[in-house]
């Protein structure tokens, strides 16, 4: 154990020494991300050896303390919104845009954040989400669609002003009420019918369903924060009480395998609930919806799943053929 404790350490310590070095150069960000994928191997290591969470945070205080000189990753490490991937931590990974000064330490850990692909991955997963919903607002006629846990909508915002076009009427919904006043900004002066509603989406169905049914229902990173009861509870109570009987759901979630995890769960505070392929099944199992049509796919970093279900799996579904589903049937 003594052996592991003292490579965190020196993991540390090699990090924290870069900034006491010239990094002005291109070459600085090998040497940091030699440097943070070193420490990320020695956390991993501690981690197969038993030590707590709170003992390898000992460990790395300092190389912590150096990632919060970012403004980006003290966002991500202190939660000034009070949960983790707020939508102003979303709006600076979709921007891509390194606010640190240049030839600093800081500038090239979040240099090397926004560039990676955990953070590609964001979106590109926002680019699937907006290719759905230009698709089912375009195609059908008078559409209702739904974006569940929006933040700020990058997705819908992604599409003006030719989302003003449809015929579609769109429900937002987020606990957070300044991530809805945000998107009501950008999108109210484009698109003709918009509702939005703050609310938990979880508990909150019942705040949602005057709206529906729903021809589409999107739900973005949430299932990352999800445990696997409200996953299912959520589940079944879109196809139960929001969505139409062809309609379709489209939502993420983090691989399992994510190798950045020790990454941001460490240097940052971002735990997320990572699934694989089976354990979405699970969830569709559990929530009755086995027999619903599914289709799981990697996007292009492999690291975010992205799950299509109902119409969007199989295109066309009569209400005879689907049967047992429906907005007229109350599940859960």
């Amino acid at each position: 154990m003594r052996g592991v404790v003292e490579r965190l350490i020196e993991a540390a310590d090699r990090l924290t020494a870069l900034s006491r070095t010239n990094l002005t150069g291109p070459d600085a960000l090998h040497s940091v991300a030699s440097a943070i994928h070193g420490l990320c191997e020695a956390i991993a290591q501690g981690e197969r050896a038993g030590l707590t969470r709170s003992q390898i945070l000992e460990h790395v205080q300092e190389a912590r303390h150096a990632h919060a000189r970012s403004g980006f990753i003290s966002h991500l490490q202190n939660w000034p919104r009070g949960y983790p991937g707020d939508f102003e931590a979303i709006e600076r990974i979709l921007s891509g845009r390194v606010s640190a000064p240049d030839g600093t330490l800081e500038h090239w850990l979040e240099y090397y954040a926004l560039g990676s692909a955990v953070s590609q991955q964001h979106r590109l997963k926002v680019r699937k989400q907006a290719d759905v919903i230009a698709r089912v607002a375009f195609e059908r006629e008078q559409a209702r669609i739904l974006v569940l846990a929006c933040g700020s909508a990058p997705d819908l915002r992604s599409l003006l002003p030719q989302l003003g076009r449809t015929t579609a009427s769109f429900v937002l919904a987020d606990m957070d009420g300044e991530a809805l006043a945000l998107s009501r900004r950008h999108l109210e002066p484009y698109v003709r019918s918009i509702h939005y509603v703050q609310t938990n989406v979880v508990t909150g169905i019942d705040q949602l369903r005057r709206f529906g049914p729903f021809d589409l229902v999107v739900a973005g990173g949430l299932f990352d924060y999800l445990p696997d009861r409200a996953a299912t509870i959520l589940l079944r109570r879109v196809f139960g009480r929001l969505l139409a009987a062809d309609g379709g759901m489209l939502f993420t979630n983090i691989a399992a395998g994510n190798p950045y995890r020790c990454w941001i769960e460490y240097m940052g505070a971002w735990t997320l609930i990572e699934r694989t392929d089976d354990q979405i099944h699970a969830l569709l199992d559990a929530a009755g919806l086995a027999h619903v049509p599914a289709r799981l796919s990697r996007d292009a970093t492999g690291l975010a799943l992205l799950v299509e279900l109902g119409s969007l799996a199989a295109p066309l579904l009569d209400a005879e053929a689907s049967g047992s589903w429906g907005a007229d049937r109350a599940v859960g």
